[in-house]
């Protein structure tokens, strides 16, 4: 197998796609994870005194049953994801003990069949440089494909209406570059081409700031040029070339 297939949690397809589950109120941490995450909370505000302690959704529970990927979340703050996934401590807890706060990417495909990825900007914290999916974000609200389709119109500039039927690759890790915080990859096909993607990028999109460039590749491609990806983005266009039909001719 693949470097990248420890990444793989949870591997569609799932023809009867996603459920989630809300969980009223907030996620409750055992009382040592709370007190020390507190800690670690001030310690950064006063290193960062414009951090936000805003809404993560996290994953309570992930398991595939009868064609559909079922999901439970719950709502916590980002205290919890800092504490949890990014500091010597919290990668020690087992991964039910962790926060899992949920992202979201998208395979978007070309009409010619190649995937859309941004060099993120070298002025950002998170993976400066690399190349990534477009679109990608946290999941700040508990309708995930919705949370991806507003970053599809931020960072691509495109609306839901032109892409053609989105589905569930599967759920990945990030991985230890991200703290191993569970990522769900959907497949977005485009109903435009290349060309079109790209001026809409240019022309359209809101936030041009996380990405100094775009381009598209073919998803076969990437393996074996996998250290200029984001991890994830290794592992998820990886897992597509390998179980998808839509190679080149």
């Amino acid at each position: 197998g693949m470097a990248e297939d420890h990444l793989v949690l949870h591997a569609g397809p799932f023809p009867q796609g996603l459920v989630v589950e809300v969980k009223d109120g907030l996620r409750q941490f055992p009382d040592e994870v709370v007190i020390e995450a507190d800690k670690e909370w001030a310690k950064l505000v006063e290193a960062k005194p414009n951090v936000f302690d805003g809404v993560i959704w996290t994953a309570l529970s992930v398991a595939p049953s009868g064609g559909q990927l079922r999901m439970e979340i719950q709502r916590s703050t980002y205290r919890f994801q800092m504490y949890t996934h990014f500091t010597p401590a919290g990668l020690a807890f087992p991964q039910e003990h962790r926060a899992n706060a949920l992202g979201t990417a998208g395979i978007l495909l070309s009409l010619e069949g190649r995937a859309l990825v941004g060099r993120r900007s070298t002025k950002l914290a998170t993976c400066p440089g690399l190349w990534h999916l477009m679109p990608a974000g946290t999941v700040d609200k508990p309708d995930i494909l919705a949370v991806l389709m507003a970053e599809l119109k931020e960072e691509c500039g495109m609306v839901p209406s032109e892409v053609a039927a989105p589905e569930v690759l599967g759920v990945f890790s990030t991985g230890e570059q991200q703290g191993g915080k569970p990522e769900v990859v959907w497949t977005l096909p485009s109903k435009l081409s290349e060309e079109e993607v790209l001026q809409r990028c240019r022309d359209s999109a809101v936030d041009k700031g996380e990405h100094d460039e775009v381009a598209f590749v073919w998803p076969g491609d990437v393996a074996s040029a996998a250290s200029v990806y984001v991890d994830l983005t290794a592992a998820a266009l990886s897992f597509f070339a390998r179980t998808s039909s839509g190679k080149p001719s």
